[in-house]
């Protein structure tokens, strides 16, 4: 049959290098300053080692401020 034009294109082939994170200490302002700046969709949240813990999406700042929690810790 006929292969798919992605067959065998691997995530490393079409994945972006240079990553955002957020560290987990990071203050909720910071999380919304560099998903603004950097018009991200979402950010990495990394513990202290560099692994991953996490993800905070723009829809997840977007429903914290609608539940105006956060905003004056």
């Amino acid at each position: 049959g006929k292969r798919h034009p992605l067959d065998g294109v691997q995530a490393r082939d079409v994945m972006s290098t240079l990553v955002m994170t957020l560290n987990m200490t990071d203050s909720i302002l910071h999380a919304v300053e560099l998903v603004l700046q950097m018009r991200l969709p979402s950010v990495p949240v990394v513990d202290a080692n560099g692994n991953i813990a996490g993800i905070i999406s723009e829809k997840d700042l977007v429903l914290l401020d609608v539940a105006g929690e956060g905003w004056n810790k």
